[in-house]
């Protein structure tokens, strides 16, 4: 089964990168901050302080999430913000991007 065709078509158009092949690294780490993104979320944190957040001090998340970009970390924000994810659902989220072809 091709790797579009498991990501699902929601996370695959608001948020195509996702959808690429990745290493196991760059998958748990993917996991492990969309699972935050979704905890500030049900705590009523907005987007917009999330992601200035990840432009106010990129090296505090490069040294968190290794092997996520900046741009990365906005599109997983910007994608469990817009879809309302629960932490298990962005878990779920992530987790299917990650399915080796």
């Amino acid at each position: 089964m091709k790797r579009a065709a498991r990501c699902g078509a929601v996370l695959l158009m608001a948020a195509p990168m996702l959808c690429a092949a990745h290493s196991d690294d760059w998958c748990a780490d993917a996991v492990d901050f969309a699972m935050g993104a979704a905890q500030n979320l049900e705590l009523g944190y907005p987007l917009q302080i999330i992601v200035g957040s990840i432009d106010r001090d990129p090296s505090y998340y490069q040294r968190m999430f290794e092997q996520l970009s900046p741009d990365d970390l906005k599109q997983i924000t910007t994608t469990v913000y817009e879809h309302r994810w629960s932490r298990f659902e962005a878990a779920q989220g992530m987790t299917e991007t990650c399915v080796p072809d």
